[in-house]
């Protein structure tokens, strides 16, 4: 059965790659075939939704970078990697796709959405909060929501170490020294890691904030 299902997701998929080959977006012929291309390979393919995102994940890849450099004609991005996202929930490089793409396009809250469903499906993964984070501190002037997003993705367990340095960065370009001095002060009394209690020691002098140095503790 599982050859059968194979065979069958093999057969499929380079149907999908030959008819992908260079989508118009100005024809709704692709969006269609999006839309109901996953449910009905799904059925072929034995329920092997997320071999089916890739293969969408590589199409839209190539019609994105083929965009890019052809004039920047985007039309229904949100969509297309919904469809994807609903394939594979779990699928992170589609969402950092989705950031980049959306991002570029002026679709920042449609950037956000699919990234805000990743933190509602894993709320204790930080990768989620700290691309939105990313995406509203690369395509707006939205410091201090930035920041936000980089703070949560900071307190949660296994946080990239840029992430505090980045919440903390764009408080002060948000003007909110109060709440720079906050971010400072918890790294400086939370961390283990020397190095780092000095380089929080430095940024809340330079906020006019003074705290003794390991060695005066």
């Amino acid at each position: 059965m599982w050859r059968l299902a194979l065979t069958g997701l093999v057969a499929v998929g380079l149907a999908i790659a030959s008819s992908y080959r260079m989508p118009d977006t100005s024809s709704p012929r692709w969006m269609a075939q999006l839309s109901v291309a996953p449910k009905a390979i799904a059925r072929v393919t034995g329920g092997f939704q997320n071999v089916l995102a890739d293969v969408l994940y590589i199409r839209f890849s190539t019609y994105w970078g083929h965009q890019l450099t052809n004039g920047r004609h985007f039309m229904n991005l949100e969509p297309l990697l919904e469809r994807i996202l609903e394939l594979d929930p779990d699928f992170k490089a589609a969402y950092t796709l989705a950031a980049l793409a959306l991002g570029d396009a002026d679709e920042v809250e449609a950037a956000i959405r699919l990234l805000e469903r990743g933190m509602k499906r894993s709320p204790r993964d930080p990768f989620f909060p700290y691309r939105a984070g990313l995406v509203v501190f690369f395509n707006t002037d939205s410091y201090l929501r930035a920041a936000r997003y980089f703070e949560r993705a900071a307190s949660l367990p296994g946080a990239m170490p840029e992430a505090r340095f980045m919440a903390i960065n764009m408080y002060r370009r948000s003007g909110r020294r109060d709440l720079a001095i906050r971010a400072w002060l918890s790294m400086y009394e939370t961390s283990r890691d020397r190095s780092v209690r000095e380089v929080a020691r430095r940024g809340l002098e330079r906020l006019g904030v003074r705290v003794p140095v390991d060695s005066e503790r």
